[in-house]
């Protein structure tokens, strides 16, 4: 196990991916505040993703993500997010990036084995190997 602690104004998925280089796969959690997010949300029958963004006062309330090799060999994070606002609305799906405003504390727990990705033609998405 890893723990990782990311700083205010860090893009989180950026630099949580450079703090996992070298690792040959596993999950991660986390908490924390952000001040944006980018969320997307993948449509099959299209093959296309919707976005939005959200700007402001931001809680993690749940971050969780699989890490594994993409098909060029580098490490790729899929990453699902949930958030709130002031209002105590919340907001997920697929974190295409986010904004740190005070801190991101996460954990990454180590694969027994190496994952890897290969592309998947029926669904349009790099899948995790069996």
């Amino acid at each position: 196990m890893k723990v990782i602690r990311l700083n205010k104004g860090e893009h989180l998925i950026e630099a949580l991916t450079e703090k996992l280089k070298g690792q040959s796969g596993g999950s991660v959690i986390g908490i924390g505040a952000l001040s944006e997010v980018s969320l997307m949300l993948y449509n099959l029958k299209d093959k296309s993703y919707s976005k939005k963004t959200i700007k402001g006062s931001l809680e993690v309330c749940s971050f969780t993500a699989v890490v594994a090799k993409l098909p060029n060999s580098k490490i790729g994070l899929h990453a699902h997010i949930v958030v709130s606002g002031d209002d105590f609305i919340c907001y997920g799906g697929h974190l295409e990036e986010a904004v740190v405003a005070a801190t991101f504390e996460a954990v990454f727990t180590k694969s027994d084995q190496l994952l890897k990705r290969e592309f998947s033609k029926e669904i349009g998405l790099n899948l995790l190997k069996d």
